[in-house]
């Protein structure tokens, strides 16, 4: 089962209507239109993303970049839930809404879930400073920040 789908049912046991529209880690254009089309009339749409700062590595990480702010542009909420590391967030400017899992497996995965339906409030902190984009030495985010509610 992929890590969409696991986060899918996460958030229908919760009571959430999903629709899984799997473009994985180097989403093309066509793929970005599909999910676009495909969130429309949505009140909310979850994202996921794996390494999508790292564009130093391949060029095809920036399609990731390009989904979050082709979905950011339709207005409806976003939220983005990176599966690996928490360095995501310094590339997708305009992002409200941000959980880090640092993991893809599906005990992290079912755990986001719980998070964003509210089931479980978020309160973890960051073990890293996240550094700016194109500005390594200009912090982002600091070591030990975390938001809860």
């Amino acid at each position: 089962m992929t890590t969409t789908q696991i986060l899918a049912d996460g958030l229908a046991k919760a009571g959430a209507t999903t629709t899984v529209n799997q473009t994985g880690t180097s989403p093309t254009d066509a793929q970005i239109a599909s999910a676009v089309a495909s969130a429309q009339g949505k009140d909310a749409v979850v994202v996921t993303t794996m390494k999508a700062w790292d564009t130093a590595v391949t060029d095809k990480r920036a399609g990731q970049q390009k989904l979050v702010k082709a979905l950011q542009d339709t207005g409806i909420p976003v939220i983005v839930v990176a599966t690996r590391d928490p360095y995501d967030i310094a590339y997708l400017p305009g992002t409200a809404t941000y959980l880090s899992t640092y993991s893809y497996s599906p005990v992290a995965i079912e755990a986001a879930a719980r998070v964003i339906s509210g089931a479980v409030a978020p309160t973890g902190k960051l073990p890293v400073d996240i550094p700016a984009k194109g500005a390594p030495t200009t912090v982002l985010f600091p070591f030990g920040h975390g938001l809860t509610y």
